[in-house]
């Protein structure tokens, strides 16, 4: 279940990330049985009832699959509330809109962070809280206290940082506020790459500063998660698989890739979603076959007649997963668990 509303709080605007993973995976820790009552009705844990904001009266979506049937959460449900506590930054990028937008810089005030909260208190349910925006949080002095205040009021917490100022110190007040999950921009694998994207940062620093993170946080059952956001573009699409497999000597135990935002000119230039709209990331045709695939290895014998496969906009399904785009999805809420 993976539907509902977002809500972004900012004080001049925010940029909120999507995600790719795979849910199938992801759903196994979370896994459980239910009922049917004598009625016919679906019995649900009262924890995953509240979780999910399924209260008396709330629609829900429900979808016939091949493999049974899809529940979606209330559309009346705020399932992630964004806040930019900043939009001040200590890195100037590439992919950034201020390369396109010139605005002034500032801090959330106190007060309506604090309001934020009284809001959320007052929900029946806890949805996850996202620092993150055009700026960087960890600028803040307080972020660490920011934090602790919204896991009394969400779910989860999450935090985005470039991770230049990740510093030892850092790092202990954000495994101390109960950080559920960080994630770090790290849009290349080498210095090179990375510092093309990201001018005035290093590379190795960053690296550095995760690592050390990860095995500071063991005292606290491995919290918090650590993930990375990587930002795709033709220039650094390459470097993805290194990084991938840099992952677990950092600690990271998740990945985010994103499409580049084509803000400036430059950026336009660098887009890898220039057709996908009419490929295999659109809705699949109807007028097509079902076509389902065996699990099979991806590699130079294979990819190439897979490639063309999805781009003829077939409805592929492979080892029971779709691989076309799913109805309803919402990079802005859309979460693992």
């Amino acid at each position: 279940m993976f539907i509902g509303s977002c809500a972004c709080i900012s004080r001049i605007g925010i940029l909120i990330f999507s995600k790719v993973i795979d849910q199938t995976i992801m759903m196994q820790s979370n896994e459980l049985w239910v009922e049917v009552d004598e009625k016919g009705r679906l019995v649900l844990p009262p924890e995953v009832a509240e979780r999910y904001g399924m209260q008396a009266g709330a629609q829900m979506f429900l979808r016939e699959g091949s493999k049974g049937l899809q529940l979606q959460r209330p559309i009346t449900q705020l399932a992630k509330v964004y806040i930019e506590p900043t939009s001040r930054c200590n890195l100037t990028c590439k992919t950034c809109i201020r390369n396109a937008w010139d605005e002034s810089q500032g801090d959330m005030a106190d007060e309506t962070f604090e309001l934020v909260l009284q809001y959320l208190e007052a929900l029946p349910y806890r949805p996850t809280l996202f620092f993150g925006g055009f700026g960087e949080p960890l600028l803040l002095a307080n972020i660490a206290e920011m934090i602790t205040k919204a896991k009394k009021v969400a779910g989860k917490v999450e935090l985005i940082t470039n991770g230049i100022l990740l510093t030892e110190s850092c790092a202990r007040k954000l495994i101390e506020s109960g950080l559920d999950t960080l994630w770090v921009s790290v849009d290349g694998v080498t210095p090179e790459s990375y510092a093309d994207i990201r001018i005035g940062a290093e590379l190795p620093k960053v690296l550095e500063n995760i690592r050390r993170l990860a095995f500071m946080r063991h005292k606290t059952n491995r919290r918090p998660e650590i993930g990375i956001a990587f930002v795709a573009m033709r220039k650094n699409i390459g470097d993805l698989p290194a990084l991938i497999k840099k992952g677990p000597s950092l600690g990271v135990s998740r990945f985010m890739v994103t499409n580049v935002f084509p803000y400036t000119k430059e950026m336009c230039g660098e887009m890898l979603d220039v057709f996908s709209v009419d490929s295999f990331e659109s809705r699949s045709s109807p007028w097509t076959p079902h076509i389902d695939l065996p699990r099979m290895d991806m590699n130079e014998t294979s990819q190439e007649a897979i490639f063309r496969t999805l781009r003829n906009r077939h409805n592929v399904r492979m080892n029971g997963v779709s691989l076309g785009q799913e109805h309803g999805r919402c990079p802005f809420i859309e979460k693992c668990p």
